[in-house]
C-alpha cells in the first residue's frame, strides 16, 4: 500500500514537472501560432491548444491527435519512466533494508538473554533440534525460538555484535 502511494506521488510529482515546463514553453512562444502547434506537438498535449484562438483550438487539437506527440516527446518520457522506475526501485530497496535492520536490532536488544543462552548451547556442542526442545520446554513460542537461533547464528559468524 505504501508502495503504491509513493508511486503516485512521484507520478504526480512527475506529471507536474512535465506540465510546468510544457507551460514556461507555451508562455515563451508568446503570440506565436506555429510555435504552439509545435509544444502541443512535442507534449502530446491538446490542452496545450487552449492558449489558441477559438478558430484554431479544433485544428491544433486534431494535428496533434493526428501526430500523436513527437518522437523526442515519446523517447524523453521513456527515459524518464526508466529513470523513475530505477530511483523507486533503489529507495524502496534501501527502506527494506533499513527496517529489517531495525527489526534484527530490536529483536537482539529484547531477548538478548535468550540470544546468550543459544550461543552458550551451541559452543557446548548441542545442535538446535535439541536447543529448541529444551527452550519449548520452558515455555518458548516457535517463532521466538527460530528467529533467535538464526540470529545466533549470525553472532556466530560475526556479523552482529551485541
Amino acid at each position: 500500500m505504501r508502495l503504491l502511494i509513493l508511486i503516485m506521488t512521484l507520478s504526480i510529482i512527475l506529471s507536474s514537472y512535465v506540465y510546468a515546463t510544457m507551460n514556461q514553453e507555451l508562455s515563451a512562444c508568446g503570440e506565436n501560432i506555429r510555435c504552439k502547434f509545435r509544444v502541443a506537438s512535442k507534449y502530446g498535449d491538446a490542452g496545450a491548444c487552449n492558449s489558441l484562438p477559438d478558430s484554431l483550438k479544433d485544428d491544433c487539437g486534431e494535428y496533434v491527435v493526428k501526430t500523436g506527440g513527437s518522437e523526442k516527446a515519446k523517447y524523453s518520457g521513456f527515459v524518464l519512466t526508466g529513470i523513475l522506475l530505477v530511483i523507486m526501485v533503489f529507495v524502496t530497496s534501501i527502506i527494506y533494508l533499513f527496517v529489517q535492520h531495525y527489526y534484527r536490532e530490536s529483536f537482539i536488544k529484547s531477548h538478548k538473554s535468550l540470544l546468550n543462552y543459544i550461543n552458550g548451547c551451541f559452543e557446548k556442542g548441542m545442535d538446535e533440534l535439541q536447543i529448541k526442545s529444551e527452550l519449548k520446554k520452558v515455555g518458548w513460542a516457535e517463532k521466538v525460538i527460530q528467529k533467535a537461533i538464526i540470529n545466533s547464528k549470525f553472532f556466530r559468524k560475526g556479523n552482529f555484535h551485541a
